[in-house]
């Protein structure tokens, strides 16, 4: 597979990405957005989209810095980690 596009926002700080496979035919990557999020997004074996990004962390405390993003496949899906 080649290098793909994760995130088509281009006005903030997107970066530290992790990327898993998930169930044998796509792929989960998970970024920190601006230093506040964690979001993330399933892309099929030939990296098109399979889902739009989604928010991964709940909201907390203004200000809050959200970073190194971990993504792993289990048994029941997923699992992602950051450092707060």
């Amino acid at each position: 597979m080649d290098e793909f596009l994760i995130s088509q926002v281009t006005a903030r700080s997107e970066n530290q990405p992790s990327v898993a496979g998930f169930r044998g035919t796509q792929v989960v990557a998970v970024w920190e957005d601006n230093g506040a999020d964690i979001k993330g997004g399933l892309f099929g074996v030939n990296g098109a989209a399979t889902s739009p990004a989604f928010m991964v962390n709940l909201p907390g405390v203004p200000g809050t810095k959200r970073q190194r993003p971990k993504v792993i496949e289990t048994s029941q899906g997923f699992a992602v980690c950051w450092i707060e």
